[in-house]
């Protein structure tokens, strides 16, 4: 196995790094190959300390953003390696996982259950029916991304995907706001989770990492709940920990205003992030200013503290009222999401299909 990443923002050289040393603390003897066009001198100095990830300086020919994975992983596959491991450079490692992929199938594809938010749900597989596609299964909830093993099997499934997000209306969709744009091309795992879904691909036999004890999906407050807390207290942590969507290294790269209430907890939840506290361990090893890892107020740093900086304790009483708020008005959020994605009429999935096969 090799683990394939890749970051084209000099941002993020920061997160880069905590995932290359947690990587190397749980996993020493795994190789990573590493696309990172954006390094520079300090980057190159620090990766003398990490002899088995080889950089490659060059860019990826076709893709950029979260659009590369299928690009990336298929360059490794085509280069003569027989399993990858993509993982996000989001991401932060807290243990050794490698259990978890010994023995499989080269046919089985892992991937990881997506977070607790509006577009969880792939209820009768909407996604594949709105891109055209013969419906093939429907999965529990959306595929992530976050952390992927693929193998040489899957290259007619990597070689599709790269083409559905290379097609014009794929494109067409991503210049519109994340509040206009098709839910089902709302970005590159919505498309892996309509193939996946189509009988075309219905065969892939799938392991899946899920919340909480593979991996904390810290989006929104729903992103580490109450049941996947008291799970890492009683089974130990999970394997990775996805600073997914909201970033602390970018929104506390500088002092702001609080605007409102609601962004005053959403500011505090992230401020009481496990990847936060995760990343500490390795401050000492960045360059980069860690100011974001400090608490950015004082309520943070009194949970902090009440937790015993202990992340399933850190932030548990906003998960309590998360989750109450959560299951009371489920009922509400599932009408409002069936309606948003138009499940009620399947002339609006044909309609937003639009020639997505050509």
């Amino acid at each position: 196995m090799i683990v394939c990443i890749t970051e084209d923002r000099a941002s993020f050289s920061a997160p880069l790094k905590l995932l290359l040393l947690s990587l190397a603390k749980y996993c020493p003897d795994l190789p990573v190959q590493l696309f990172f066009p954006a390094a520079d001198a300090s980057f190159l100095e620090f990766l003398k300390r990490l002899p088995l990830v080889t950089l490659n300086s060059t860019p990826l020919a076709r893709s950029t953003g979260w659009n590369v994975k299928p690009e990336a992983i298929s360059t490794l596959l085509h280069a003569g390696h027989d399993d990858v491991l993509w993982i996000d450079s989001d991401i932060i490692v807290t243990r050794d996982f490698r259990h978890e992929f010994a023995g499989l199938d080269p046919r089985v594809l892992v991937a990881t259950e997506e977070a607790l938010w509006g577009n969880y749900s792939d209820a009768n597989a909407w996604r594949a029916r709105a891109w055209g596609f013969k419906f093939g299964r429907q999965l529990p909830f959306t595929i992530n991304t976050g952390v992927m093993r693929v193998t040489r099997s899957h290259l007619p499934l990597l070689t599709r995907w790269q083409e559905l997000l290379e097609s014009d209306v794929y494109k067409q969709a991503q210049r519109l706001s994340t509040e206009d744009r098709p839910m089902h091309m709302f970005g590159d795992q919505d498309v892996l989770t309509a193939l996946l879904s189509s009988a075309e691909f219905s065969d892939i036999e799938l392991k899946i990492l899920k919340r909480g004890s593979g991996i904390v999906q810290y989006f929104g407050l729903s992103g580490y709940t109450c049941a996947e807390r008291f799970q890492n207290i009683l089974h130990g942590p999970p394997y990775f920990i996805h600073s997914q969507v909201f970033k602390p290294w970018v929104k506390f790269a500088a002092k702001r205003q609080i605007e409102n209430s609601r962004d005053f907890v959403d500011t505090l939840y992230l401020d009481l992030s496990p990847y936060t506290l995760a990343a500490q361990e390795y401050k000492a090893d960045l360059t980069e200013p860690c100011t974001w890892m400090q608490p950015q107020s004082t309520t943070a740093a009194l949970l902090r503290a009440v937790g015993f900086w202990y992340a399933p304790l850190v932030g548990l009483p906003i998960a309590i009222l998360a989750d109450i708020v959560k299951n009371a008005n489920l009922s509400i959020a599932k009408r409002f999401y069936f309606k948003r994605n138009s499940l009620h009429d399947p002339a609006d999935l044909k309609r937003s299909a639009g020639n997505a096969q050509q």
